[in-house]
């Protein structure tokens, strides 16, 4: 490929970027709409420039982008700073008052503030204090909005949840069953730092349908890959395993062949509530 070929093609992270989005809104909408792309040897999309335009008319279209109206990931990170959550939680419940709708408005404005803390924080833009304020408010935003709707969910349908990693999971894992909530699945976070026997037991405790593990960040690939091979051997074959997170690479995710890896939140809820409604 040429350097004029090469230039020709954006990544999906600098056109989510542009457009005020998250690369998983930018991927559903290229997926939904078969806008053409190409894989690098790593695994990573790149979208011909020439289409970035196309996708920005679909987004405006389909209504995506309707709340960064109201609220940019920009303001999501300067009022986390602030250290109070409260307005946060109003503001973003105004935004999307049902849970349907909080959890595209999280996936396309909060998750993308969660991202931009972490940038600002490794280019020391911001402290490590800042850092950890910014993250437990994101934290108390997600109890709040939790918190803002019913918990009286499908006892039939439970998903057990847990990060192997000592704490940088949480936020990941507390949307991710945010999520669960808004297709009538009853969600239970174990926290972050469990061993996968303590998850197998948990599951099979509380007849759990499925196990999602979060890996944002992974700092041993081979402990994750042999703690996975334990929880998959501890759980009955009937439990499925669930893995998501932009800590796996595409070769990290093809070493867990037993576990079904999902990119986007929005895009795996619709997979789970299809399998509820067949």
């Amino acid at each position: 490929m040429t350097k004029n070929e090469i230039e020709r093609w954006m990544s999906s992270k600098e056109a989510a970027t542009r457009m005020g989005i998250s690369p998983s809104t930018f991927k559903r909408l290229c997926d939904a709409n078969d806008i053409p792309v190409i894989r690098t040897p790593g695994g990573h999309r790149r979208i011909d420039s020439s289409q970035f335009e196309v996708v920005s008319r679909l987004m405006q279209r389909k209504g995506h982008g309707t709340e960064n109206s109201i609220i940019t990931p920009e303001e999501v990170f300067s009022l986390l700073l602030e250290a109070d959550p409260f307005p946060l939680i109003e503001r973003f419940y105004r935004a999307a008052p049902t849970i349907q709708r909080q959890i595209e408005l999280i996936e396309d404005v909060f998750v993308p503030a969660l991202w931009h803390i972490g940038d600002q924080w490794q280019r020391s833009v911001i402290s490590v204090s800042q850092e950890k304020i910014c993250t437990s408010t994101a934290s108390m935003v997600l109890d709040g909005l939790t918190a803002r709707f019913s918990t009286s969910t499908n006892r039939e349908r439970t998903f057990v949840g847990a990060s192997f990693a000592s704490s940088h999971d949480t936020l990941a894992s507390k949307i991710v069953a945010l999520g669960l909530m808004s297709i009538d699945v009853r969600p239970i976070f174990l926290g972050c730092g469990i061993a996968p026997e303590y998850i197998a037991e948990c599951a099979a405790l509380s007849n759990a349908e499925a196990v999602w593990i979060s890996h944002t960040h992974v700092l041993d690939l081979d402990q994750v890959v042999r703690d996975h091979k334990v929880l998959r051997e501890l759980l009955p074959s009937r439990i499925r395993v669930i893995i998501g997170g932009g800590g796996l690479s595409p070769s990290a995710r093809r070493l867990m062949d037993d576990c079904t890896y999902h990119e986007s939140i929005l895009a795996w809820l619709e997979q789970e509530n299809s399998l509820r409604v067949s």
